[in-house]
């Protein structure tokens, strides 16, 4: 380096400190982003739903009766609370899971059921204050159309499962299936 390089240079770096500037850092000297804050109580209101259970037909089902083993089911939270994953093995031994999650920005909360033959089922959701309820358009099992599954809570830690089905878009529900969820001890 010459002499007159060599200043300029230094006079360049004296310049940056005394008007605040500074080279920009590498990537790799980036603080990290911050992780998603899914303790939040809109986070929170489907914890209820947490725990392992035996899962019975309740009143009100159609052609089942009222206490007969409907399957089985795990409730456990992921990804630091920001969704809940229910294993499910049913009586028949159909299983799958159902991945439930909160969307921050549509404030909507969402329900995504995969079985094991390839059946699938999305519903949008909201926290009633009461009830957790899923309501929309899909295909399962045998009907296609409306469907609405509310979740609520019962006393000594259960959960009730209400499934409807409307045939004419929401205008009349005709119950597909009622289940209680018993926490297993």
């Amino acid at each position: 380096m010459t002499q007159g390089s060599s200043f300029a240079w230094r006079a360049a770096a004296a310049a940056a400190m005394v008007l605040g500037c500074t080279a920009p850092q590498p990537s790799w000297a980036q603080p990290a982003p911050k992780p998603p804050d899914c303790t939040a109580a809109d986070y929170r209101q489907f914890d209820f739903k947490l725990g392992d259970f035996d899962v019975v037909v309740a009143e009100g089902t159609p052609g089942s009766a009222a206490g007969t083993p409907a399957g089985k089911a795990t409730v456990e939270s992921i990804l630091s609370g920001c969704m809940l994953v229910e294993h499910w093995l049913g009586a028949s031994g159909r299983g799958g899971r159902i991945h439930y999650y909160y969307e921050r920005a549509a404030k909507l909360w969402h329900m995504l059921i995969v079985l094991d033959d390839g059946e699938v089922l999305h519903l949008p959701g909201r926290w009633t204050g009461r009830a957790m309820v899923f309501t929309g358009r899909g295909h399962f099992e045998v009907f296609t159309g409306m469907q609405r599954m509310t979740w609520t809570p019962l006393p000594q830690g259960g959960v009730r499962q209400f499934w409807e089905i409307s045939p004419d878009n929401g205008v009349t529900w005709k119950t597909d299936f009622v289940a209680t969820y018993r926490r297993r001890p």
